[in-house]
């Protein structure tokens, strides 16, 4: 059968979905990945606790009941923001699924911080397939092609990790890459962890960036095995091919959590030269400590919140003995330690 797309959010970038599709209402959709085609259901379009955008080409789009869209099947596990429940997916056409994301990521519907909105659900139509073999189309058949490991470049590698979403984590790269851009240092970025949006992780920037996203994760609370670390160690393949001086990652999510910020700090931390931790108050930052202290990983900077006066900035250093820099403020001495671990691989 075939059905004509009124918008196709960003999560489709890379596939060859255009606006005409075909599709087949008699398929089960249980993998994460899968994309399919869906009505947006009703809801009161003058409601603005709705969370009824969408991303294309990083701009905003509101969406309006009865539009048609692609989605790819995701789990989200946010404990601020939309989560997902935690069982296997089997949903037919007819059932209703809800948006968990601007891309254009959707799946069951668990809870959300009642302040941040609600999610629209959508009536699935059926999954977009293929015409000539009939299969479903999975993102991860769109993906980037692998790259490998090159030793010829080795920039500097920063990781940026926090307690929570929304803890700052994003405002400080920002400010780092632009003191860097300033000093004429080249940064490219990628999230290792976390939910997909291509729109946050071109805000970051820099000149090149890149994420889990980009190889047909939607996020990384949902793979099994050693799939996220691959594709992490894919990510950084991308960005040292960039010859960059620094590279900066970020991690998505808290320290402790579905999105496994742990067992990635983990899995790269023999390639991490410099560790930001982003911190809102010191029981959160002794945690934090604690935490990569059992996978043999330090903080050599604290920031966010806790650091946003002279006296958090003080307490910091009388009970962790860490440095710490307000990412309101110039950062001036962060900066200079990067500087001089840089210099020091030239």
């Amino acid at each position: 059968m075939q059905l004509n797309l009124d918008f196709i959010p960003d999560g489709f970038r890379y596939t060859d979905i255009q606006k005409e599709i075909n599709y087949d209402p008699d398929q089960t959709i249980q993998n994460e990945g899968i994309c399919f085609v869906a009505k947006v259901n009703e809801f009161d379009i003058n409601d603005n606790s709705y969370l009824n955008h969408i991303h294309i080409n990083q701009k905003i789009h509101r969406l309006k009941p009865g539009d048609i869209i692609p989605l790819i099947l995701a789990y989200r596990r946010s404990m601020m923001e939309i989560s997902s429940n935690i069982q296997p997916y089997s949903f037919k056409a007819g059932d209703d699924v809800y948006m968990l994301g601007g891309d254009g990521y959707a799946g069951s519907y668990q809870c959300v911080l009642s302040s941040y909105g609600r999610p629209v659900s959508v009536e699935i139509l059926g999954t977009i397939t293929n015409i000539k073999t009939n299969k479903p189309y999975h993102i991860a058949d769109f993906s980037l092609p692998i790259k490998s490991e090159t030793n010829n470049h080795q920039p500097v590698i920063i990781a940026v990790i926090g307690v929570r979403m929304d803890c700052g984590k994003s405002t400080t790269i920002r400010k780092i890459v632009s003191h860097l851009q300033e000093k004429n240092y080249s940064v490219v970025a990628g999230k290792v962890t976390g939910f997909g949006c291509l729109y946050e992780t071109k805000n970051l920037n820099c000149d090149f960036t890149i994420d889990f996203t980009d190889f047909g994760i939607p996020s990384t609370c949902g793979y099994k095995g050693n799939q996220i670390f691959e594709t992490a160690q894919q990510i950084l393949n991308y960005l040292k091919q960039q010859k960059s001086d620094v590279i900066i990652l970020e991690f998505g999510g808290g320290l402790i959590g579905p999105y496994r910020v742990t067992e990635m700090m983990q899995y790269l931390s023999n390639q991490i030269n410099y560790t930001i931790f982003i911190a809102f108050d010191l029981c959160g930052l002794k945690g934090g400590i604690e935490q990569l202290k059992e996978i043999g990983c330090s903080i050599d900077l604290v920031s966010g919140p806790l650091a946003n006066t002279s006296l958090g900035i003080d307490m910091i250093q009388d009970y962790f003995q860490l440095s710490a820099e307000s990412n309101l403020e110039e950062m001036s001495k962060t900066m200079s330690n990067i500087i001089k671990i840089i210099k020091k691989t030239i």
